[in-house]
């Protein structure tokens, strides 16, 4: 069982904002995404933020290393992640740990940012229910996706489950719950 988180989103904004990060990373697009944006988190999760490493890894790699090198505990590694050239840096901001995803690709069309989207719909849509269910999941060990996805009642692969959402409208979200089998 997953322990309470020690900060709320609340604390983690003003942290984020306080540190200077976004403001750092301004010129590759940051976007907070993940369970410390939606308020889901742990005293595990660490902050995610989703950026364009555009026009390509290499070509920014300076630049992000003056951004986020200044942070304890900097790493940057550029690898392969779901089929795509991708760079994680990572680090510790206030004794939190913090993952900077990026591609070079627009932010809107990065997985994360994406999956962020709607599960942030799906809670405005389904309310405190829906909320509480995905934090009991994540509390017994299951990841912020496969925790939406169980709780809407589906037994689908997460990630794709909810890519496949990303372009439906509120109704479509709204019928999830109702259409899923029982979780």
């Amino acid at each position: 069982m997953k322990p309470e988180p020690d900060v709320t989103r609340d604390e983690i904004s003003r942290l984020i904002e306080a540190s200077g990060l976004m403001r750092r990373l301004a010129r590759f697009d940051p976007h907070w995404v993940g369970s410390t944006y939606l308020g889901l988190h742990d005293d595990f999760s660490d902050i995610d933020i989703c950026c364009s490493f555009a026009p390509s890894l290499e070509a920014t790699r300076t630049d992000v290393e003056a951004a986020c090198g200044v942070f304890g505990d900097y790493d940057l590694t550029d690898e392969i992640y779901g089929g795509q050239p991708s760079r994680i840096v990572r680090f510790r901001m206030g004794g939190i740990p913090v993952e900077v995803w990026g591609r070079a690709h627009p932010v809107h069309e990065h997985e994360f940012y994406r999956f962020t989207q709607v599960e942030q719909r799906l809670l405005a849509l389904h309310g405190p229910d829906l909320r509480e269910d995905v934090v009991r999941r994540r509390r017994g060990g299951a990841d912020t996706e496969t925790a939406f996805v169980r709780a809407l009642g589906f037994d689908a692969p997460p990630h794709v489950f909810l890519l496949d959402q990303f372009d439906k409208d509120d109704s479509a979200l709204r019928d999830l719950r109702e259409a899923g089998p029982s979780a």
